[in-house]
């Protein structure tokens, strides 16, 4: 009787050690999977950006051209710049190429 019950008390410790890694295998998936969100510039990011430097009026193709290869390749300044009301967006955009330089 006492080995029955040394066994289901080593089976409810070996449950609760599961369900922790259970618990922080879903966790560090969930914030890889927000990592991968944050930092990836989808093809259909890619159309976005071209969008709004398009509403944005750039007439120099040259500048164009480089505000849109700087935004594909930095999405967080990207996705911070698409959040801004669109008469701030150029000003952010500029600093943030010279920044680079």
């Amino acid at each position: 009787m006492d080995l029955l019950e040394e066994s289901s008390q080593l089976n409810r410790r070996m449950n609760v050690a599961i369900d922790r890694q259970r618990v922080a295998l879903q966790a560090r998936n969930n914030l890889i999977t927000e990592y991968n969100r944050l930092t990836r510039c989808q093809p259909e990011f890619k159309e976005d950006i071209f969008q709004m430097l398009s509403a944005m009026n750039i007439e120099d193709v040259n500048l164009f051209t480089r505000c849109y290869e700087y935004l594909c390749s930095h999405p967080l300044h990207t996705r911070c710049i698409m959040g801004m009301p669109i008469h701030f967006r150029m000003n952010r955009l500029l600093r943030y190429m010279n920044e680079g330089v």
